[in-house]
């Protein structure tokens, strides 16, 4: 469902319903479990657009309740062992009806690390016109890199839970066969 993509031999093309894959890795900033940031990656799939950010969010997960009431994605993708009760219970609440599934820590659910390495690696934005073989990452990736690290091997201090996010994203993509056709387009906001 979150990786459905669209040909010619699609039915109806009008249809205007955005099927949002998300990915989500949480990361709770006190002891009480009342503050907590989030890095999240969601995709809609059908026209290969990326929205990658981290925000901190309250005891409550409003600013993540939002977020998925505004982007109601249609499957979930989370690191397992990492999400707290608070989360579990939204995801388990209104989130019921969603594709859930839970991804291994490193080897499935990237660090922001390996998740940079394996984008310039696999060359997803390798300039098609220029014949030399060297890849550069989108700016709105550029910018989530430390800025003393000019090879953007290194993510930048705000920003390591959404570019782990993008690789939980890049790693499923990956599975299904769908990755270089989307991230090729570098359509990334």
């Amino acid at each position: 469902k979150g990786t459905q993509t669209y040909s010619v031999l699609d039915g109806d093309p009008s249809e205007n319903h955005n099927r949002y894959l998300l990915c989500i890795k949480e990361k709770v900033e006190d002891s009480s479990g009342h503050l907590r940031v989030y890095g999240v990656c969601f995709v809609d799939t059908s026209v290969g657009k990326f929205y990658v950010g981290q925000f901190p969010d309250d005891r409550h997960c409003s600013r993540f309740r939002t977020l998925v009431s505004h982007y109601t994605p249609v499957q979930i993708l989370f690191e397992k062992g990492n999400l707290s009760s608070d989360t579990y219970k939204i995801l388990r609440g209104s989130l019921s009806s969603c594709m859930q599934e839970g991804l291994i820590p490193g080897s499935q659910f990237w660090s922001a690390s390996k998740t940079l390495k394996t984008l310039l690696e696999e060359g997803y934005f390798k300039d098609k016109e220029n014949s030399d073989d060297e890849c550069t990452l989108p700016p709105v990736i550029k910018s989530m890199t430390s800025e003393s690290d000019s090879l953007g091997f290194t993510p930048g201090d705000n920003s390591e839970l959404a570019l782990s996010a993008l690789g939980g994203c890049v790693f499923y993509l990956k599975k299904c066969l769908i990755d270089h056709e989307l991230l090729s387009l570098a359509n990334l906001e």
